[in-house]
């Protein structure tokens, strides 16, 4: 998915500086891709974003990992669980914690 062209910038929250865009080449599990970003100080925990459909969302790739720094904080370290209940224009939502100025990567896989 983060090597297709189509890219749908679908949250964008000014108040906490958080940013979510949706990228894909055809569609499909292990090709749709949620990117959320943090611009800003403090967690943002339990925050919802819209993702394309139901079913398992797997982390891959979290920036504030204590892998990369023993100052970072792990905030997001699972998968993703997403539920019926539309948000964002997507048909379904899943909840995120997120620490501050990082960015979570999230690909369906079922």
């Amino acid at each position: 998915g983060l090597t297709g062209q189509h890219v749908h910038v679908s949250h964008i929250c000014d108040a906490q500086k958080i940013l979510a865009m949706h990228r894909w080449k055809e569609h499909g599990i292990g090709d749709d891709v949620m990117v959320i970003f943090k611009f800003s100080e403090g967690r943002a925990e339990n925050y919802q974003i819209g993702v394309p459909c139901e079913g398992d969302w797997e982390l891959l790739f979290n920036s504030d990992a204590e892998l990369y720094h023993n100052d970072m904080d792990g905030t997001q370290l699972l998968d993703c669980q997403a539920v019926n209940e539309p948000y964002d224009g997507h048909p379904a939502s899943i909840k995120v914690n997120i620490g501050a100025y990082s960015c979570l990567i999230f690909a369906r896989r079922t």
